[in-house]
């Protein structure tokens, strides 16, 4: 397994590119640097999920009745400025998209492509219209979101060799803000405990060889479900504060990521009670009852001057999820 990683270090150890602007967390701000003249910007995202590569279809949804450009622009015109955009490994593999969920007539130019060659016009067409993409590693397969990042069928090795042909990939165009990693670890998926399920030393492997091919990427780490480090989990059974699937970064105090520190992103994961009623959901003074269990889960790191930023949350703006959303935005 060693010699596996250090072959794979070997061979993506000369960058492919020189990108033009480059990213970095500093201070719980993320900048963006123009390598040729020096300028140095702060920016904020301000961004959606459009999914659809992740799953069976490979394709991103809505263009069954929407031409794709059109609705680039109008996540442009409502005001936002970034995209995440998750995928699993049939597509960056080749796969063609569900020719039933694009239509053809609004999207003439999506023809014959695969799911792969259509992330590209998209990223090609956020580029122009200034809008950041953050490339998401959702799935390996398209049925489930697995706990860790290899399955009995996919190897790490495998993983991290997706990432390695992402970054030389799309790493050339500007707007392609980073990488992450592993969308929403949970279960078996540890945090500090040193062993071949544990998240955060993944993330140290998977992040190093990215970063030799695209050194201006952004790293986004998210968070798991437990530590299984029972000094770390305790608050969690003591109190009943209990995480969604990538909330829980507790662990970073103990265990921060061994990357660059301007190189890493914290991107936890957290829902109110129309995707699960947590018990805290039920308490009689909730929602004043929230920021303390956010900062103990996840919001404490801002004090430690990480980068953070909420790479999931929302829902249907109704009823105990409405008052959740309004605290949680607040």
């Amino acid at each position: 397994m060693k010699r596996n990683h250090e072959l794979l270090y070997y061979i993506v150890s000369t960058p492919v590119f020189a990108s033009p602007i480059y990213y970095e967390a500093v201070n719980g701000n993320i900048y963006k640097v123009n390598m040729t003249t020096g300028e140095r910007e702060r920016i904020y995202l301000f961004g959606v999920s459009w999914f659809g590569f992740e799953l069976k279809d490979h394709i991103v949804y809505g263009l069954n009745v929407r031409n794709w450009k059109n609705i680039l622009k109008d996540v442009k015109r409502l005001g936002f400025n970034a995209i995440r955009l998750p995928f699993c490994s049939e597509t960056i593999h080749g796969a063609m998209p569900n020719p039933n969920m694009i239509n053809y007539e609004l999207n003439p130019d999506l023809r014959n492509l695969t799911g792969l060659e259509i992330m590209e016009k998209i990223i090609q067409e956020a580029n122009r219209l200034g809008i950041y993409v953050l490339l998401d590693y959702h799935r390996i397969g398209y049925t489930e979101i697995e706990p860790l990042w290899y399955t009995d069928n996919y190897s790490e090795e495998q993983y991290i060799q997706d990432w390695v042909f992402l970054a030389k990939k799309f790493g050339r165009y500007p707007n392609v803000i980073g990488a992450d990693i592993k969308n929403e670890p949970h279960d078996e998926a540890f945090w500090g405990t040193g062993d071949n399920t544990d998240f955060r030393l993944f993330t140290e492997r998977a992040g190093k060889a990215i970063l030799k091919v695209a050194p201006h990427w952004l790293i986004f780490v998210e968070g798991i479900q437990y530590t299984h480090v029972p000094e770390i989990d305790r608050v969690m059974k003591e109190k009943g504060w209990w995480t969604f699937w990538g909330e829980n970064l507790m662990g970073v105090k103990y265990y921060p990521i061994r990357l660059p520190r301007d190189k890493v992103v914290y991107s936890p994961h957290v829902y109110g009670p129309s995707v699960y009623n947590m018990p805290y959901f039920d308490s009689p003074d909730f929602p004043k009852n929230m920021p303390q269990i956010w900062e103990t889960h996840f919001g404490y790191l801002t004090s430690l001057n990480y980068t953070l930023v909420i790479g999931e949350w929302g829902g249907k703006y109704t009823g105990k999820d409405k008052v959740w959303q309004d605290a949680f935005s607040d």
